[in-house]
């Protein structure tokens, strides 16, 4: 009986796991279109210097935002 359990368990930490990986993927694609969108509106109404700057800023921002997002939305919910 416990060979089973742990086989349960292990396959729900494997599902739980998925899931977190595949809406961190989802936000960081969201996000880093974001990133290169303000890049570019910065661009076009400032110097290209600076939408680089302002685009490689966010772009890093976004790893973590995603991240705490993908955690946030996947955690265990109590009962």
């Amino acid at each position: 009986m416990a060979v089973a359990e742990l086989c349960r368990h292990a396959v729900k930490a494997r599902g739980q796991a998925m899931s977190l990986l595949i809406v961190f993927i989802i936000s960081l694609v969201i996000g880093q279109s974001l990133s290169i969108g303000l890049g570019l509106v910065v661009e076009r109404y400032s110097t290209p210097y600076t939408g680089m700057v302002t685009f490689i800023g966010s772009y890093f921002v976004m790893f973590w935002l995603a991240w705490r997002f993908a955690v946030r939305i996947t955690a265990p919910r109590s009962p």
